[in-house]
């Protein structure tokens, strides 16, 4: 199997050095190039940003909005030399919290392999959940976060206007750690998605939620009571049916953020054998605590530590033969690595 390796940083426009200090440019944003002006820019409110901007030199307007330009061109333009064993490949993507204040996510650079399991392995805090919900743009519903760099999904910029966000996050569904099934019946649970893509037919329909259910191995358990309600299942019921519910648009990606968390051991075998059979379908990129679960259900392991990739590689070979210092006191227990 090809290992999955970090990228070396393409070169950026306009700038060669990440921005690792927006919180504190105030002082010398006349000095600085465009790119960073335009990143301080964007988390300033409206007429704030139109005073910062007038105040600027006539050549560095210019430059700031060639490299406004700039930017949008290059999230409108198919990746050309997108790897189609990659179903993700991120470059240069850095994250900050509340306008600016706080950097969480630095220079990501790492792809994402076509139809295999990918675990995010980390000490808390580390990043990798925040770095889940960029893949199918959750964050954007907080505007106090402002991110910089590319995730190009199917060689599409996920910015771009090829992809609404329904059209994204029908292709790329979540799975979150605590279930959260709808308060309405097993059923319109499932089919609530597919009616509202449209799909009224009720055999249509019919089919959609015994499949879905099936694929999650829910089927038997509850094929004889569809129209009880969602919440009167066990959690691990209610987190196999949020799954069902998730595969019953046909996604492309299932994202899932430590789905087994709150779990039995029992109830975690089962959603463990599921995630290694819907693989054969369905990419799945998962957020998980556990060393032994990442090694018992993933193909590939990326290591975040303090909002940076440390390592990204297959699993047998993070786990047996690590390259880097901070994986390996991770993997031991060790205290060195801070979050």
């Amino acid at each position: 199997m090809a290992e999955i390796t970090k990228k070396t940083a393409v070169t950026k426009p306009l700038n060669q050095e990440p921005i690792n200090d927006l919180a504190n440019v105030e002082s010398d944003f006349k000095k600085l190039d465009a790119r960073s002006q335009y990143y301080y820019l964007r988390k300033l409110k409206p007429f704030k940003r139109a005073v910062k901007f007038v105040s600027l030199s006539h050549q560095k307007q210019k430059d700031l909005l060639a490299f406004r330009k700039q930017n949008r061109s290059q999230k409108s333009k198919p990746k050309t030399d997108f790897n189609e064993e990659n179903i993700f490949e991120v470059r240069n993507f850095n994250l900050w919290y509340n306008n600016g204040d706080k950097q969480a996510l630095f220079d990501i650079n790492f792809d994402i392999k076509k139809n295999k399991v990918t675990a995010l392995i980390g000490p808390s805090g580390c990043g990798k959940s925040t770095f889940l919900r960029n893949l199918n743009r959750m964050h954007d519903l907080d505007n106090s976060i402002i991110t910089e760099g590319d995730i190009w999904f199917n060689g599409e910029n996920i910015n771009s206007k090829k992809y609404s966000l329904m059209e994204l996050r029908t292709k790329v569904g979540m799975v979150f750690q605590k279930p959260t099934p709808f308060n309405m019946s097993i059923y319109d649970n499932i089919a609530f998605g597919p009616k509202n893509h449209g799909i009224k037919d009720k055999n249509t329909l019919d089919n959609i939620v015994k499949e879905s259910l099936m694929d999650a191995a829910l089927w038997e358990d509850v094929k004889n009571d569809l129209q009880a309600p969602a919440t009167s299942l066990s959690g691990g019921q209610q987190q196999r049916l949020c799954i069902a519910r998730s595969i019953a648009l046909k996604p492309d990606v299932l994202l899932m953020d430590e789905p087994t968390s709150a779990l039995d051991p029992i109830a975690t075998g089962k959603i463990e054998r599921l995630i290694k059979k819907l693989s054969d379908k369905v990419t799945i990129v998962i957020v998980t605590h556990s060393m032994a679960q990442a090694q018992r259900i993933s193909d590939n392991t990326v290591f975040f530590l303090k909002g940076k990739v440390i390592e990204a590689n297959t699993t047998k070979k993070i786990f047996t033969r690590p390259k880097t210092k901070e994986l390996r006191h991770y993997l031991n227990g060790d205290e060195n690595n801070d979050q």
